[in-house]
């Protein structure tokens, strides 16, 4: 069985951790985030919700983040913003025209 490369450059957490390039971020985030921005092959519809938003129902399991901390995350990790809840790779974001991204 082969091994995607992609996948092997999103599990190096710790290493990113050791860089600071992540620094200050939980483990599960920059795997999280990593591992969406390097398999994403076009847009990632990621409805995130910020302790700034009016919420009903269970929060069990919800962590609680500002807009600053999830943009931070989703930045770090390589997510351009190019639409509501919308997010493209550094890769593709650098064909796209200048209205789609935010």
């Amino acid at each position: 069985m082969a091994i995607d490369e992609r996948l092997l450059g999103a599990l190096h957490v710790e290493e990113l951790q050791a860089k600071e390039v992540h620094a200050g971020h939980d483990p599960h985030q920059i795997f999280q985030a990593s591992t969406i921005a390097t398999l994403l092959g076009g847009v990632a519809f990621l409805e995130a919700y910020t302790t700034g938003d009016e919420m009903e129902g269970d929060l069990e399991d919800w962590h609680p983040r500002s807009k600053s901390q999830y943009r931070r995350i989703f930045a770090d990790a390589g997510l351009v913003a190019c639409g509501v809840h919308c997010y493209l790779n550094r890769a593709l974001s650098v064909n796209a025209v200048e209205l789609e991204l935010v």
